[in-house]
């Protein structure tokens, strides 16, 4: 397995290993949480440009515009395009799961992914004219499938840490999950 591989999965799951910690608010005011979040936000895209941008450029661009042909060659056996598809859907778990906590995008989940769609769309374009990397559509599906898990999977912590998962008594309000 390459370098790149292992640091990108280890990068993501400490991080959401640590935003899952964060979330819960154990002691911590609302504030510092934010302002964590945004640092966390801002080591994170330094990750992800790194990772993606960061190559030995070749001498001509390369791309792949079938939709899923990855996919399809993961699902009929090639373990190393199944491995790059997970890792391409778990890179962007971060982007959707801190972005939920941002007052400035006013956090509907629907803006989230689609703020995740034209990031991976800008890093895939620039990949294509500065010819690092492989442009693919598959890429760009499979990061914003991943930013919509980000999302979700703040939902589901930030219901867990509030106690919006117990069952309410009826006629009594609180948080919706």
């Amino acid at each position: 397995m390459e370098t790149h591989i292992v640091t990108n999965i280890s990068v993501s799951l400490v991080i959401l290993m640590v935003l899952f910690v964060i979330t819960t608010e154990i002691g911590i005011r609302k504030k510092a949480i934010r302002s964590l979040r945004i640092i966390l936000f801002v080591i994170y895209l330094c990750i992800n440009i790194f990772l993606t941008l960061f190559r030995e450029p070749t001498a001509d661009a390369r791309y792949a515009l079938r939709l899923f042909w990855s996919w399809e060659r993961a699902f009929h056996g090639d373990r190393r395009l199944l491995a790059e598809v997970l890792l391409n859907i778990l890179l962007y778990v971060p982007f959707g799961f801190l972005l939920c906590d941002s007052r400035h995008l006013k956090p509907h989940p629907w803006r989230i992914v689609f703020f995740g769609f034209l990031s991976s769309t800008v890093t895939e374009v620039t990949q294509l004219v500065f010819h690092v990397g492989l442009f693919e559509f598959d890429d760009i599906f499979d990061n914003t499938l991943g930013c919509l898990l980000g999302v979700l999977c703040y939902r589901c912590f930030t219901c867990i840490a509030n106690g919006a998962l117990r069952k309410k008594p009826p006629g009594v309000k609180g948080p919706d999950c």
